[in-house]
């Protein structure tokens, strides 16, 4: 039998689900979800891959360099407060279906010292400016100054790894996107108690006439050809939230959402919870044919863990699953059961 100190058992997911829910409920509700994606293309790992070679083919160093870019994350959101003070935070680790590695991180706000401070009065201030889901614009192509760069790097880093593309993996019914996209246009950010918020996303215009008279009201389009050689129109509606920080920073999918209530906590942990993927295998064995006898079928049913190679070595680099700012301890309560 398994107990919670088993890696990956029931038991074991239980209790981090139960202490996450702890944090939120002594500390305060989750007000960021963050979701950090190995880039299969960073240029640490294309650079030691031999010739032929794929990031599939060395998953010790898609882990080792995974590991330490959460490392700086971490220090980047909890010590530098790049996205403001912090009170609480946890993350877990899952793996993609193709095993790449990639971390939901829970973080709690301190919003009583942003307002003393005088940085941030509403959460509509808050979107504004650690926040965007728009196509950055493009400077003038004249312009070769350090800003002007970085500028450009970002709307790559945007247009290439933050555009939600929809197709049969995330639809349902063939028609609705799982993920919620395209999204509405909106002019302002707007956050609700009881709902999504809804991230500023300008409309393009209807010609560049209209720009020039008033370019604060329309937002940026990007058109691409896909390896079938159809052409597609991005608009603002199809872009995954971000912070330019940690975009420009990271140059990976680092999707960053301001979230309401303690439903997020579920779905942090969710994937904690459900323990490795399964997946059902049938081992058979075939009776004689022909002979004077003709013995039954034996099948044999069973129930095996899927992982990957960079979840192995993760595992055996003893790197946890889940991990928390805050130690909480759980006691164990019995009562005494007197017979009459």
């Amino acid at each position: 039998m398994t107990n919670e100190h088993f890696r990956g058992s029931r038991q074991y997911y239980q209790k981090q689900y139960a202490a996450c829910m702890t944090i939120c409920r002594e500390i305060g509700s989750i007000d960021l979800l963050i979701t950090y994606t190995m880039d299969p293309s960073a240029p640490e790992l294309s650079n030691i891959l031999l010739e032929h070679q794929n990031w599939s083919d060395r998953p010790m160093e898609v882990c080792r360099i995974f590991i330490d870019k959460l490392a700086e994350l971490v220090k980047d959101i909890t010590e530098r407060e790049v996205l403001g003070p912090v009170k609480a935070w946890f993350h877990s680790l899952e793996h993609q279906k193709r095993g790449l590695p990639h971390v939901h991180f829970a973080v709690i706000l301190d919003w009583e010292k942003m307002r003393t401070s005088g940085r941030i009065t509403t959460k509509e201030e808050y979107m504004e400016q650690y926040i965007s889901a728009e196509i950055p614009d493009l400077p003038n192509s004249m312009d070769r100054t350090e800003s002007a760069q970085s500028q450009r790097l970002l709307h790559q880093i945007v247009v290439t790894k933050h555009v939600h593309t929809c197709n049969q993996h995330c639809q349902r019914d063939g028609v609705r996107c799982a993920k919620r996209f395209p999204h509405a246009y909106s002019d302002d950010n707007i956050y609700s108690d009881n709902a999504y918020p809804k991230y500023r996303r300008r409309p393009p215009p209807t010609s560049e006439n209209e720009r020039k008279k008033n370019p604060e009201l329309f937002g940026n389009t990007h058109k691409y050809v896909d390896r079938y050689g159809k052409q597609h129109v991005v608009t603002n509606q199809y872009v995954v939230p971000y912070n330019h920080y940690l975009l420009s920073k990271y140059r990976s999918h680092i999707n960053v959402e301001l979230v309401a209530g303690d439903g997020c906590v579920k779905y942090v942990t969710k994937y904690v919870m459900k323990g490795a993927d399964m997946a059902f295998i049938r081992v058979e064995q075939e009776g004689i044919e022909g002979g004077a006898w003709r013995y039954d079928e034996f099948h044999q049913l069973r129930l095996a863990r899927y992982i990957t190679s960079m979840e192995a070595f993760l595992s055996l680099w003893g790197t946890k699953l889940v991990v928390r700012s805050h130690i909480v301890f759980s006691i164990s309560i019995s009562f005494s059961i007197r017979f009459v």
